[in-house]
């Protein structure tokens, strides 16, 4: 919880974590800077557990000192269009916050990270902050020019991070990418596009070296859950599935599962 902060708006809620007693608060607003409210989308915030996403060009002192005094984590967007902020959508909010809770469970330092349906890198981003060697950023739509600025905005090399435009369903994505050097696959992808999540799924049977899978964009109600993901990837060799959901509003849920 942001404290001794004043904010314009903001919505709340909690995700609670299999096995742990603790729940993970995430939330959604606008500050205010000296008094004022601050102009288009500069304001806007989006907290998960202890990491914030801001805009770059937010540089109050008060508000980025509070930040860093409770020890959070700053993620910088370039222009607060990302996914969790298209059309003040809190529906969006929740969709992400659910994987980025589950990416927190992931060690990334040093690792090389494969983002299947990345958008502009909401979820690549966050493990680039935390030492990941690299980051490669798979989507059907062209995000390269919002990745560049994402990472201009957070000080990271233009290297750390590769997009490559292809269609999950249709491209063989191990002659894009070297697929033996990826260690952690995230796939925010859900049950909203046909196959999609299935497929990309699949694509870890040629990538041996991949020893933790993310999955998000699932709802906790029938038809909706990530079940037949989950037990494909334990077909894989994958074990221990841990899940994060939203406790109330939105029944949005995401898992970890991991091999060795």
């Amino acid at each position: 919880m942001l404290k001794n902060i004043e904010t314009v708006q903001k919505y709340a809620n909690w995700m609670a974590v299999t096995g742990v007693s603790e729940r993970v608060q995430f939330s959604y607003g606008s500050f205010r800077q000296a008094g004022i409210e601050l102009p288009d989308r500069r304001s806007l915030y989006f907290q998960v557990g202890r990491t914030i996403f801001l805009h770059h060009a937010l540089d109050d002192s008060n508000v980025i000192g509070n930040i860093l005094e409770q020890g959070m984590e700053i993620v910088r967007l370039h222009d607060m269009r990302s996914m969790p902020f298209r059309d003040n959508h809190v529906t969006l909010v929740g969709y992400c916050a659910v994987a980025l809770c589950a990416l927190e469970m992931v060690n990334s330092n040093g690792e090389a990270v494969l983002d299947l349906g990345s958008a502009d890198g909401i979820l690549s981003l966050p493990a680039l902050k935390r030492s990941a060697r690299k980051a490669y950023c798979i989507d059907c739509e062209n995000y390269q020019s919002q990745l560049e600025r994402h990472l201009q905005a957070n000080g990271l090399p233009t290297s750390s991070m590769k997009f490559v435009k292809a269609d999950l369903n249709r491209t063989h994505i191990l002659d894009l990418i070297p697929g033996g050097d990826i260690g952690i696959v995230v796939a925010n992808l859900g049950p909203h596009y046909l196959d999609t999540d299935i497929n990309a799924t699949r694509l870890i049977e040629g990538m041996p070296n991949v020893h933790h899978f993310v999955g998000g964009g699932y709802f906790n109600r029938e038809g909706c859950k990530p079940d037949k993901v989950v037990k494909l990837l334990c077909r894989m060799g994958f074990k221990n599935p841990r899940y994060v959901a939203i406790d109330e509003h939105e029944p949005r849920t995401a898992f970890v599962v991991e091999r060795k």
